[in-house]
């Protein structure tokens, strides 16, 4: 008999690769449903067809079609939406779980949660209290670290040999949205070992800008060096990527901490609960150099 899982936000990057790792590794364990905000997003629709599943529509405004997703699950990854209002959609998912009777939630949170001039760090933190006082008793937090996959966002200004980045010699440990999905479904395979946890996710080593653009430099094979920007040239670089306001506004509190040396951690737990090493900037690079190929073309 299959167990029910939802796995919210299954448009992004974390979602595809938590419902990739399900489908090829535990199939026959689970009955996955995806959940989207945008059911025509075209990269997403595609890679989320390989997988073979039907996905659900949701309204981050509105509980009950959360309701819907939810119907007769055991259990719910709850990514939250990259939304401005994150926590009021957070919230609606965590009452919806409440609600469905869902067994078993597992949070994706993130490091940070204790600093006040952090926006993202003050929104998980929100949702963390908010989940811990709902009345679900069953349920485990992953706090994810920067996500690798952003420092992507560079990609133009690294096909002309330069990453720049607003941190100066501070450092940071950025974490592969990949493991994150890797690490979720290792946790939904056996939640009954994690109920009432928290764990916090970082790559496998702190860098600075410099050790970062090294990285870089031996996954492209050219020589990428690292420039430290001011903070207004990495907003204008920022907006250039059409990242939403919120988003750039987050983006730049973060890497004054990193700057700061307020990021400089690195924990073990993706290790000691997967039994695998977390990704480097440079692996991950390497999965995604085709972004890099057709910037050259």
């Amino acid at each position: 008999m299959t167990i029910k899982v939802c796995v919210t936000s299954s448009e992004g990057q974390t979602g595809h690769y938590t419902l990739d790792y399900l489908q090829k590794n535990y199939k026959d364990k689970f009955d996955v449903v995806p959940a989207v905000y945008d059911e025509e997003k075209a990269e997403s629709k595609w890679k989320i067809s390989q997988t073979g599943l039907t996905t659900i529509k949701v309204d981050a405004d509105k509980k009950e079609t959360y309701l819907e997703a939810f119907k007769s699950c055991e259990a719910v990854f709850l990514v939250p939406s990259s939304a401005e209002n994150k926590v009021e959609h957070g919230r609606n998912m965590i009452d919806a779980c409440h609600e469905a009777d869902v067994k078993f939630v597992l949070l994706l949170s993130m490091i940070g949660t204790e600093e006040e001039d952090y926006l993202f760090g003050k929104q998980f933190k929100e949702l963390e209290e908010y989940l811990f006082k709902s009345g679900i008793r069953q349920h485990c937090v992953i706090r994810s670290n920067f996500y690798a996959e952003n420092l992507l966002l560079y990609k133009d200004s690294v096909m002309k040999g330069e990453l720049p980045l607003p941190i100066h010699d501070g450092a940071m440990s950025p974490v592969s949205v990949k493991d994150i999905g890797k690490l979720a479904c290792h946790i939904l395979n056996d939640w009954n070992s994690h109920i009432g946890r928290a764990y916090n996710i970082t790559g496998p080593e702190c860098i600075n800008g410099h050790q970062i653009a090294s990285q870089f430099s031996k996954a492209l094979g050219k020589d990428i060096k690292y420039v430290d920007i001011s903070e207004s040239d990495a907003e204008v670089l920022l907006k250039d990527q059409n990242v939403p306001p919120h988003e750039i506004r987050g983006l730049l509190e973060f890497y004054k901490l990193v700057k700061n040396n307020q990021m400089n951690v690195i924990s073990r737990d993706f290790a000691n609960l997967t039994g695998d090493q977390p990704k480097s900037i440079k692996e991950v690079v390497e999965d995604n150099k085709d972004v890099f190929h057709a910037r050259e073309e």
